[in-house]
């Protein structure tokens, strides 16, 4: 799944978690690749290590690479199947990593999720109905996954923090 703000165009990163036999947590990280279209030296891609970054502006982007590559080709959309480059890790039940492997991979993006419909089902944790926004979403398979990925992100979170971790506060 991915999960940007709700008017986001372009989703350039992704979920994906298996609770494995033996109880570990299997996260994959997964990152569009832009690479295996921008080839390295070419005009775009001299032009977007010149931008560094795409700029968010209150009424517009400067994106770093051109539209149609950034919110088409390359956005991990649902449905749609496209490269990219994923951590995969493994980590015990107290969220110690076990394992992890680095690879090249071709994903398929089950869902897109917006950052205020994952906060509703995470803060109702019904296993009944979820409200979110304007609709009721049942609980299925990609609820159980965002259920999953907040517990085993508060496994580390708390690992970090009993590891001298700084807590910033902010309203992000």
């Amino acid at each position: 799944i991915t999960i940007d703000t709700h008017d986001a165009k372009d989703f350039d990163d992704a979920l994906s978690l298996k609770i494995l036999d033996n109880g570990n947590y299997y996260l994959g990280v997964h990152i569009a690749d832009v690479s295996h279209y921008v080839k390295e030296n070419s005009i775009i891609d001299d032009e977007a290590r010149f931008r560094a970054t795409s700029v968010y502006l209150v009424d517009r982007v400067i994106l770093m690479i051109p539209e149609r590559l950034s919110n088409e080709i390359c956005s991990l959309k649902p449905n749609e199947i496209r490269f990219a480059y994923s951590v995969f890790i493994e980590f015990n039940k107290n969220g110690s990593p076990v394992n992890y492997d680095i690879k090249e991979s071709v994903i398929k993006s089950k869902r897109r999720y917006a950052y205020e419909e994952v906060l509703d089902i995470i803060n109702s944790n019904d296993s009944n109905k979820i409200k979110s926004n304007k609709n009721n979403i049942s609980k299925d398979a990609n609820t159980e996954l965002i259920l999953s990925l907040h517990r085993l992100s508060e496994k580390l979170k708390k690992r970090r923090l009993e590891s001298s971790g700084i807590n910033f506060s902010t309203s992000e």
